[in-house]
C-alpha cells in the first residue's frame, strides 16, 4: 500500500510537472514562429502567446512579459492599419492590469484606451471596460467616482438604446449598492440587468453572473426561498451558457456553488453547505476560501477541534484574515479556553481600531479635499461671470446667478455628506468603545470564573496606562478647560513623556490633539442632538473649550465648516431619518 501511494504522488507531481513543461513548450514555439510570420497570422500567433500568460499575470514578471507582447502586438496591428487587433491588445492590456490588483494603473490607462475604442465603435468592448474602471474606483475607495462613472455610463448606453451596456451599467452600479448596504437598489439594478438581457445569447456568461449577484443579496436579506429558486433559474442558465458557447464553463458553476454554500451555511444545513463545498473546492482549488467556510461548517455542527485546525490554516494563508480570526474567537470561547480568547480578542479590537481610524482619517481627507477642490473650481467660476456681467449686462447677471444657485446647492450636498459621514464615524466610535468593554468584561470573567483553587490569577493586562486612559476618557475628563498635557499625566497616575508615548503609539497624535479630538466629538454629538437647547457657545463650554471663538476656529479647521451650519445640517439629516 505505500508503495501504491508512493507511485500515485510520483504520477501527480509528473502530470503537473508535464503540463507546465507542456506551457513553456508552447510558448517557446510561438515566440520562434512569430518573426517568422506576417499579415494577419503575425497577430494571431501574438494573441495566441499573450493568452497562454492569462491565468500567470498575477505574477508580477509574467505581467510585465504580457504587456510587453501585447505593446508588440499593438505596434504590429497599427503598421497593418488592423484596428480589430489594436482593440483587442488594449483591451487585453486593461484586463490584465485588474486582474493583477493594479487598479491605480487601470485607472490611469483607462481613459486613453476607452476613447480609442469608442471611436472604433466596438460597443460591447467599451461598456465591458467600463465595468474594470469602475470595479478599479470601488477596489481604492473612490465609491462616489465609481458611482458617478456608473451612472454616466449608463445614460451613454440608454441613449444608444444597447441593451449590453446598460446592463453591464446596471450590475456595477448593483455592486456598488451592495457594497453600501443599499440592498434593495442593488436588488433592483440586477433585476432590469435580467429584463435586459434574458432572451440574448450574447450575454449569457453575464447573465449568469447577475443571477448569482441575485442569490447573494437575497441571501444577505434572509431571503432564503427566493435566493434557492433564483438558484434553480441559475442553475438552467448555466446549462445555457455551456449549451451556447459549446464548451465547459467551470467559473459559472463555481459561482453558483459558492452561492448555494452560503446560504445553506446561514439556514444552518451544514451538511449541504459542505457538499456544495466540495463542489466548489473541486473546481477552484482555493484553499484560501475552503479553510475558511470548513472552519464555519464545523463550527456549526459543533466540532471545535477541526474547525479551530481548519480556521488556523486560513487564517495563515488569508490575505484578509480578520473574519477569520472573528471566527477562531467564536470556537475558543466555546471551547472554553477563555485565556486564548481574551488574547485573540484583544488583537482583533487593536486591528480593528487601527482600521477604523485609517479609513476614519483618508474618508475625512478625502471629503475635505473634494469640498475644497469643488469650491475652488465654482468660486473661478463666478469671479468670471462677475468679469463677464461687466461686459455684457443683465443678461449674464442672470446667468451669474443660476451658477451661483447651482454652487450654493452642491455646496450643501457637500456639507450633508461630510455631517452623514462624521456621525456614522461616531457610531463605529460607540461600537469600538462597547467592544472595548466587552474585552473588559471578558477578562473580568476569566478571574471570577476560570480559575481553579490554588491555581495563579491571569496577568494584568498588558498596558494598564492604555486601560486608565479609555477609562478618563469615558469619564469625559476632557470637558474641563484647564485640562492639558500635565494634568492628564496627573489624572492618568504617569509622567508626561511615558503619557506621549503611548498615545503617539496607541493613537498616532499628540496629547493636545487627542484632547481636542475628543472635545470635539463631545460637541458634534450635542450639536447633533435634537433635545438639546444649550447654545453653542454654551456647548463649546461643556466640551472643555476656553472660548466661543477657538471652538469656532478648531471646528472649522477640522471639518470644513462652522459649528451653527453643522448644527442645522445634522438636525435636518436627524429629521430626514
Amino acid at each position: 500500500m505505500k508503495h501504491f501511494y508512493y507511485i500515485l504522488f510520483t504520477l501527480l507531481v509528473a502530470g503537473s510537472v508535464m503540463a507546465q513543461n507542456k506551457n513553456q513548450l508552447q510558448k517557446d514555439s510561438l515566440r520562434r514562429v512569430i518573426p517568422q510570420t506576417e499579415g494577419v497570422e503575425k497577430l494571431k500567433n501574438y494573441r495566441s502567446l499573450v493568452t497562454l500568460y492569462t491565468a500567470e499575470v498575477r505574477n508580477p514578471h509574467v505581467l510585465d512579459t504580457a504587456c510587453v507582447l501585447l505593446d508588440e502586438m499593438n505596434a504590429e496591428a497599427e503598421k497593418m492599419s488592423n484596428t480589430d487587433y489594436q482593440v483587442i491588445s488594449r483591451y487585453t492590456k486593461l484586463l490584465f492590469l485588474s486582474n493583477a490588483y493594479k487598479y491605480d494603473e487601470v485607472i490611469k490607462q483607462a481613459p486613453a484606451i476607452l476613447d480609442f475604442i469608442r471611436k472604433q465603435k466596438s460597443w460591447n468592448s467599451y461598456y465591458h471596460l467600463h465595468t474594470i474602471l469602475v470595479s478599479a474606483y470601488l477596489r481604492i475607495g473612490k465609491t462616489e467616482q465609481a458611482l458617478q462613472t456608473a451612472q454616466e455610463i449608463h445614460e451613454q448606453a440608454k441613449e444608444q438604446n444597447h441593451a449590453g451596456g446598460m446592463a453591464y451599467m446596471l450590475r456595477s452600479m448593483s455592486s456598488i449598492y451592495a457594497n453600501q448596504s443599499r440592498l434593495e437598489e442593488s436588488e433592483k439594478c440586477l433585476k432590469e440587468c435580467i429584463e435586459l438581457i434574458r432572451d440574448s445569447v450574447t450575454y449569457s456568461g453575464v447573465l449568469s453572473d447577475i443571477y448569482i449577484s441575485l442569490m447573494k443579496n437575497y441571501t444577505v436579506q434572509r431571503r432564503y426561498d427566493e435566493a434557492l429558486r433564483t438558484a434553480e433559474e441559475a442553475t438552467e442558465i448555466n446549462r445555457q451558457y455551456e449549451k451556447q458557447s459549446e464548451r465547459a464553463q467551470p467559473g459559472a458553476w463555481a459561482n453558483l456553488y459558492d452561492a448555494y454554500t452560503n446560504i445553506y451555511m446561514q439556514t444552518e444545513k451544514y451538511d449541504l453547505a459542505e457538499v456544495y463545498l466540495n463542489k466548489y473546492d473541486s473546481i477552484t482549488g482555493r484553499s484560501d476560501i475552503r479553510y475558511s467556510k470548513m472552519a464555519q461548517i464545523l463550527y456549526g455542527n459543533k466540532q471545535y477541534d477541526k474547525a479551530l485546525e481548519m480556521v488556523d490554516k486560513a487564517i495563515e494563508i488569508s490575505r484578509s484574515p480578520l473574519q477569520d480570526k472573528g471566527v477562531k474567537l467564536m470556537i475558543l470561547i466555546e471551547k472554553g479556553e477563555a485565556r486564548e480568547g481574551y488574547l485573540l480578542f484583544k488583537d482583533v479590537v487593536t486591528e480593528l481600531e487601527s482600521t477604523h481610524n485609517k479609513e476614519y482619517n483618508a474618508q475625512v481627507d478625502e471629503i475635505r479635499t473634494q469640498y475644497e477642490v469643488d469650491r475652488h473650481i465654482l468660486e473661478k467660476e463666478r469671479n468670471r461671470n462677475y468679469a463677464y456681467l461687466a461686459l455684457i449686462g443683465l443678461g449674464l447677471a442672470l446667468l451669474a446667478l443660476g451658477i451661483w444657485i447651482i454652487y450654493s446647492r452642491r455646496l450643501l450636498e457637500k456639507n450633508r455628506n461630510l455631517v452623514r459621514r462624521l456621525r456614522e464615524q461616531d457610531e463605529l466610535a460607540r461600537q469600538l468603545e462597547e467592544e472595548r468593554a466587552s474585552l473588559s468584561k471578558l477578562r473580568l470573567d476569566i478571574k471570577e470564573t476560570d480559575l481553579l483553587p490554588g491555581e495563579t490569577p491571569l496577568p494584568p493586562p498588558a498596558d494598564p496606562l492604555y486601560e486608565r486612559l479609555i477609562e478618563l476618557v469615558n469619564e469625559q475628563v476632557y470637558t474641563d478647560p484647564e485640562l492639558n498635557r500635565a494634568s492628564l499625566a496627573v489624572r492618568a497616575g504617569t509622567n508626561e513623556r511615558y503619557l506621549s508615548d503611548l498615545i503617539k503609539q496607541y493613537f498616532n497624535q499628540t496629547v493636545s490633539s487627542y484632547i481636542t479630538t475628543h472635545r470635539l466629538r463631545h460637541a458634534r454629538q450635542l450639536l447633533g442632538d435634537p433635545n438639546t437647547e444649550y447654545t453653542i457657545e454654551a456647548i463649546a463650554l461643556d466640551s472643555g473649550f476656553g472660548s466661543r471663538t477657538n471652538f469656532h476656529k478648531l471646528f472649522r479647521k477640522a471639518y470644513g465648516l462652522s459649528p451653527s451650519e453643522f448644527r442645522r445640517l445634522a438636525l435636518e439629516e436627524t429629521a430626514l431619518s
